[in-house]
């Protein structure tokens, strides 16, 4: 018979494993004078960030209208891809550090969507 036992030394270690773990989010709390603005600031510029993301995938699109090249479709696909992992999308900043994540990692996102997109499209077909 299978049996998840644990002495008491590995529970030791996994109630300090789990201490850590829920102390750690509880330093990331965000409340306080000025909180809101913080957090609301950091959204607008991790949508600005995306919008210019957008604007970027559109060129890309818009540049390989025909897709006859086969880099025009990369750029397109790169533009797409990346626009879906940008932390934009997925990096809240009503949970956590009032979003000072999502206002360092929108940019670093952007421009280096911006420069992937920009090499492909720069490419001779």
């Amino acid at each position: 018979m299978f049996s998840l036992s644990m002495r008491s030394g590995e529970r030791a270690g996994v109630r300090g494993a789990a201490l850590v773990l829920v102390m750690s989010t509880a330093g990331l709390a965000c409340s306080g004078p000025g909180a809101l603005d913080a957090m609301r600031l950091a959204d607008r510029i991790g949508w600005a960030c995306f919008l210019v993301s957008v604007v970027v995938t559109g060129a890309a699109i818009i540049k390989g209208l025909p897709f006859r090249s086969s880099l025009a479709w990369v750029a397109a696909l790169v533009g797409v891809v990346v626009l879906l992992g940008h932390p934009a999308v997925w990096v809240s900043a009503y949970i956590g550090d009032c979003g000072s994540t999502r206002q360092t990692l929108a940019p670093i996102a952007t421009v280096l969507h911006a420069l992937a997109v920009g090499f492909v499209i720069s490419r001779k077909p």
